[in-house]
């Protein structure tokens, strides 16, 4: 190869003065005004060519090369795509860049036959390598050509070895033809892509392996660490027998497909400065020998610093692999206990939810396993991988569970996801198909969206479950069923249930009628150990006519306090077979002897507001088989104190599902 690879510039300016042939379309542009536009709108071709040519000097492993229409498009292994454009002849004054032996852009300002180093503030510009600057031409408003080093924020003029500023226009009138000179040819051949430029002797010869990829997701960037955080990346990997990872002193890497693991060091060391940028790099090796490296540019920054004993992570995803326990719907986590999770992102071909831990990035649907035959075995999480923002979950059909022997396995957790019925014509989402207990089912910080009539969860009498929480959620109504819509019905198990929680939940409905037939649980034959009702908010969820929300044979110990009710149409709701509005409570013991007030750990502050003039005199209270009457009862006119009801409010929206109360003491915080 050459020492000196050069190439003429303005592709652009020379297809532009190449079609102005006609007459008419000439005396249009012809003055320099008119030219200059008309060049800057074609100035992505020529710094398009400056890419290419510049990424082709530095090398890599090509996957694909396509062209049309005299573009010719590379695609190389570590997802990096450039084009190159063959250009024409035309009226210019052209300065000829070019890439010297040591890396270095070169200029020449005599058509090529002497070369000379591009300097700036004295001192050369680096043309490859990692700290290499790309050239970004453009045209100032007098006609000269101009050249930025740092992306467009700023501009110079281009000058001659005189120190003469270059024209990029020619005058009206004249000048000589200047040939553009790209190359000559871009062929794919033996195995190898071969560039050949215009002179005919540099010729530049990259290997191509077809289908071998090895691209770093997010990685055209340097990436900015705290001391100590973790961070994960996404990893398309495609045709490669083998891959190896490495990163600088005193940072950490692993991979395990399809995810990168970087850590940054926990402090400052000698061998860190603050303003130095580092490759983390992954090399892999095709099954032909073809070798293809990709990199991370990382660097640490020093106004960012944190407790080294307090590394920060950027996903939950990213703990795990770090070996730390994570929390998943109350249940912890680890590498060490599920060596194996399923990490679904973008890039993962198979987005299926599977046994054991999922990690669901947020900007992905993950699906749910297409119901019988394809049951989950437990355990089974499922997190979204971003804390604070719901992942979507997607069923197609009945979600199915085939239990373990080992009730201890029975486990279920699912957090910052949502997920519904739409999609389904079973009545129920999730269901147990193995006559065994499930140990634990909890769900925390989701949004639920029961659609089309359709209930939560189902399990037979030889099916139970023996702790069910529900926390931090959002649950969507719609169902105008006047029969059972539950959370969770277990078919009169007769056994002790030793938790069932639901607390600092929204349950709600938008409909005109709301939902008549709302239940958080349904089993008349369970005992429970403990019953927890706290700090929840209801809006137009109305219990069975007679019944009420939990419904239960026996509550040893419990706690009900905290919660709200909204009711629009309370009345009309809890209609009996009669005809005549009836009671309707939190919890309904089946155990008529147990029912006193005294039997309740705590009753405490639950208000209930009621959308109408007056009261009904039936309204809701704490244990429907009890005489109890201590839920503090108000109209919505006598209720500002919790909620303003003023229209467009922004803390009381039924429409969109906004209820957030003046006082921490009622219903769901958020």
């Amino acid at each position: 190869m050459k020492r000196i690879i050069s190439f003429i510039l303005p592709a652009a300016a020379a297809f532009l003065f190449a079609c102005c042939t006609d007459s008419g379309l000439g005396d249009r542009i012809d003055s320099l005004e008119s030219r200059i536009v008309a060049l800057e709108k074609n100035l992505g071709t020529l710094n398009d060519n400056v890419v290419a040519l510049q990424a082709i000097v530095n090398g890599g492993v090509v996957t694909e090369v396509k062209e049309k229409d005299g573009v010719y498009t590379i695609v190389f292994s570590d997802g990096r795509t450039v084009t190159l454009a063959q250009g024409s002849t035309g009226v210019a004054t052209a300065p000829v860049m070019g890439i010297d032996g040591d890396g270095f852009w070169t200029v020449s300002y005599d058509g090529g036959k002497t070369f000379e180093q591009v300097k700036r503030d004295g001192q050369p510009v680096k043309a490859v390598g990692t700290d290499g600057v790309t050239p970004k031409f453009g045209v100032d408003s007098e006609g000269y050509w101009t050249v930025s080093y740092d992306g467009g924020k700023t501009a110079e003029r281009v000058k001659d070895a005189d120190g003469n500023p270059v024209k990029a226009v020619a005058e009206a009138g004249g000048s000589t033809p200047v040939a553009d000179s790209w190359f000559s040819s871009v062929d794919a051949k033996g195995g190898k892509l071969v560039v050949v430029l215009k002179d005919g002797t540099t010729t530049f010869e990259l290997p191509i392996a077809s289908g071998f990829v090895c691209a770093i997701k997010g990685a055209e960037d340097v990436i900015t660490f705290a001391y100590g955080e973790t961070r994960t990346f996404d990893v398309e990997l495609k045709g490669a027998a083998s891959v190896m990872v490495s990163a600088p002193q005193d940072w950490k890497a692993s991979f395990a497909d399809p995810t990168l693991t970087v850590t940054a060091p926990a402090a400052a060391t000698k061998a860190l400065s603050a303003d130095s940028d580092t490759d983390v790099c992954l090399l892999a090796i095709s099954e032909g020998g073809v070798t293809a490296l990709a990199k991370l540019r990382v660097k640490v920054s020093a106004g960012s610093a944190t407790d080294p004993d307090t590394p920060v992570y950027t996903g939950l995803y990213a703990r795990y692999m770090a070996g730390e326990e994570v929390e998943i719907a109350g249940v912890k986590v680890s590498k060490a206990a599920y060596p194996d999770a399923n990490y679904i992102s973008s890039t993962s071909e198979d987005k299926t939810l599977k046994s054991g831990v999922n990690f669901v990035e947020a900007d992905v649907v993950a699906e749910f396993p297409a119901g019988k035959g394809n049951e989950i075995v437990p355990p089974f999480f499922v997190v979204g991988n971003t804390e604070g923002t719901r992942t979507s979950l997607k069923a197609t059909a009945q979600v199915q569970f085939n239990s373990t022997a080992t009730i201890e396995n029975n486990v279920i957790g699912l957090q910052n996801v949502e997920l519904g019925t739409d999609g389904i014509t079973e009545g129920y989402l999730i269901a147990n198909m193995l006559d065994n207990a499930m140990n634990r089912i909890s769900f925390k910080d989701c949004r639920i969206n029961l659609v089309g009539d359709k209930s939560l969860m189902y399990m037979a009498a030889t099916r139970p479950v023996n702790t069910f929480v529900v926390e931090d959620c959002d649950v969507k109504c719609n169902s105008t069923k006047s029969s059972e819509n539950n959370l969770l019905k277990v078919s009169g198990a007769d056994y002790t249930m030793a938790e069932l929680t639901f607390t600092n939940n929204v349950f709600w409905s938008d409909s005109e009628t709301g939902t008549k037939s709302f239940s958080l649980y349904l089993d008349r034959k369970a005992a429970v150990t403990k019953l927890t009702v706290t700090h929840n908010t209801f809006v137009n969820v109305y219990p069975q006519a007679s019944y009420a929300y939990c419904q239960i044979n026996d509550m040893v110990a419990g706690d009900l306090s905290n919660n709200l009710f909204y009711f629009k149409d309370y009345a009309a709701a809890t209609v009996s077979v009669k005809g005549d509005a009836t009671y309707t409570g939190i919890v309904k013991e089946e155990t008529a002897s147990n029912v006193v007030e005294d039997d309740y750990a705590a009753f405490n502050n639950n208000y209930a507001i009621y959308a109408v003039e007056t009261i009904p005199a039936q309204k809701l209270k704490l244990g429907q088989n009890a005489k109890t009457t201590n839920i503090v009862s108000k109209k919505q006119s006598d209720a500002s104190e919790v909620f303003d009801f003023t229209d467009d409010s922004e803390n009381f929206n039924i429409a969109k599902g906004i209820f957030k109360p003046k006082k921490a003491e009622y219903g769901a915080q958020r």
